[in-house]
């Protein structure tokens, strides 16, 4: 599979059987928000990208693994959504 077929990797975006698609991955989307300043002072514009990928290696076991990156490397995972992903391998 690893070296004469295809692997894919798919992201569920969205509430499963009301507005879920499948997105291919690598898939990035950028988030926009708008955070109340403190007492006095204005909003604050937050802008940041989300991007999700994976990998595929071969060995024993063979495996595949994902990740999610934000644009500001940072890492926060209250923020993080739940993913449900599939993997599609062709031979």
């Amino acid at each position: 599979m690893y070296e004469k077929g295809a692997q894919f990797g798919y992201v569920f975006i969205g509430k499963q059987g009301v507005n879920e698609v499948q997105k291919i991955l690598p898939y990035v989307h950028t988030y926009w928000e708008l955070e109340q300043g403190e007492e006095g002072e204005d909003d604050v514009e937050v802008l940041y990208t989300e991007t999700i990928s994976c990998d595929f290696m071969y060995g024993t076991p063979s495996t595949v693994a994902f990740y999610i990156q934000a644009s500001d490397l940072g890492r926060d995972d209250s923020i993080l959504s739940d993913y449900n992903f599939r993997v599609v391998l062709i031979w």
